[in-house]
């Protein structure tokens, strides 16, 4: 998923906005499916080497070794303080980066953002919302303007072709409005759909399988 909304900024500009303007302290905001851990994802290795990492189906990625990034992600409402934050050296010029922030209790989150703040620490979390204590580096909610660019892209980006009357109905402004407000802002649902309107268009009628519940079907634009 393309994280970018305008399509303007890059790694290296991501990077530098969080280490000279934000005192190397922010988060990346956007709804569900929006491209955030995507976002998180690329911008991570570029902060240092990685000292521990666990994922959100609680594997251990990165087994506790010399490094300066702990990288946590986390997908369930915590009530107590993180068992994995024993790895985090609070030590100045290293960081924590916490995929899914908002799941730790608001207690956490003050103390954690007010510790890395103390040692001098970098931290860099993912939101579904912003934040009154963390700048936000940058905002991933989808936009029509943006839906209607990443779609353009693929549609660029298809071997096979579109006909005209395909792509002008992949790029309708109302198609992919209702798509968008039917999908709350959720991206990754939306490309989900389209690619189920892109099966309907190739599969030959006869061994269509009948799909079957909200989402699954893509009605044409009206």
């Amino acid at each position: 998923m393309d994280w970018d909304p305008q399509g303007t900024s890059t790694i290296d500009t991501l990077k530098t906005r969080l280490c000279e303007q934000h005192y190397s302290r922010a988060a990346i905001t956007g709804p569900h499916g929006s491209g955030k851990s995507t976002c998180l994802a690329n911008l991570v290795p570029q902060l240092g080497q990685l000292a521990f990492r666990r994922d959100s189906a609680g594997q251990i990625l990165q087994a506790p070794s010399p490094g300066t990034v702990v990288w946590l992600a986390i997908r369930r409402p915590l009530r107590s303080w993180p068992t994995d934050l024993k790895q985090v050296r609070w030590n100045s010029g290293n960081w924590l980066i916490v995929d899914g922030f908002e799941q730790l209790s608001p207690l956490t989150r003050w103390v954690t953002a007010y510790r890395v703040r103390r040692c001098g620490m970098g931290l860099l979390v993912t939101s579904h919302r912003q934040l009154s204590y963390l700048p936000t580096l940058i905002d991933t909610s989808m936009t029509l303007p943006r839906l209607r660019r990443l779609v353009s892209q693929r549609i660029n980006g298809n071997s096979s072709g579109y006909s005209a009357a395909q792509r002008a109905e992949l790029l309708d402004d109302a198609f992919l409005g209702r798509l968008l407000l039917e999908e709350q802002g959720n991206a990754r649902e939306v490309f989900m759909r389209l690619y189920d309107w892109h099966e309907q268009q190739t599969t030959p009628q006869a061994s269509r399988s009948v799909a079957k519940g909200p989402g699954w079907a893509i009605p044409p634009p009206a």
